[in-house]
């Protein structure tokens, strides 16, 4: 039991790096993709005089 869970340990330990770049790029395009929207309704908001 003590080498599978030592294997099963190594194996989360070895991919802490994949997970957090994983979450560091799920922070930069959630925030990509509000500045994308927050334009989008700017000008959404500039021609809706125009109606």
């Amino acid at each position: 039991m003590g080498t599978i869970e030592r294997y099963f340990e190594k194996l989360l330990w070895s991919s802490r790096h994949m997970v957090l770049a994983a979450v560091i790029a799920s922070l930069l395009l959630s925030l990509l993709l509000f500045v994308v929207t927050a334009v989008d309704v700017a000008g959404l908001l500039s021609h809706a005089s125009d109606y």
